[in-house]
């Protein structure tokens, strides 16, 4: 085991900075998706024969 200092141990912020951010940018760029997958799927069942 790794003997921790009295101190909190210090949280690494310029690494899990860059790890938000991209956690951020995916989940911001799956979200934008939604509407365009839903809007093909309206198309396509639109254009689809009624059955």
């Amino acid at each position: 085991m790794i003997a921790m200092p009295p101190k909190r141990a210090r949280i690494p912020w310029p690494a899990i900075g860059p790890v938000i951010g991209l956690t951020l940018g995916a989940v911001d760029s799956v979200v934008n998706h939604i509407p365009v997958l839903l809007g093909e799927v309206g198309a396509a069942r639109a254009a689809a024969p009624p059955s």
